[in-house]
């Protein structure tokens, strides 16, 4: 039995080199998903703090529409005493 030791090199080689060229593909591809990660991780980070900044806004909004609110309600209740105290004048 003969091996044709030139045979099995060079289908030997025509494999590394299919294996070399899937590996650099292999790189090119990882390269483009650090790039990409990058580039969201970048956007989540601008994302988060603009919401950030937008939670603080509308809780600022919040709270100063809470004192409002307290205010009407106190004001009401002053008027209120108010009227009742005109009536109680008028019947006299």
């Amino acid at each position: 039995m003969m091996i044709d030791y030139e045979k099995k090199y060079t289908s030997l080689k025509n494999k590394s080199n299919i294996w070399r060229e899937r590996a650099i593909a292999l790189e090119f591809q990882i390269e483009e998903l650090h790039k990409t990660n990058e580039e969201l991780t970048s956007k989540l980070i601008t994302i988060q703090h603009d919401t950030e900044l937008k939670i603080m806004h509308k809780d600022a909004e919040i709270e100063r529409l809470k004192l409002a609110l307290e205010d009407y309600k106190e004001r009401y209740k002053e008027s209120k005493d108010d009227y009742k105290e005109l009536i109680k004048t008028l019947k006299q």
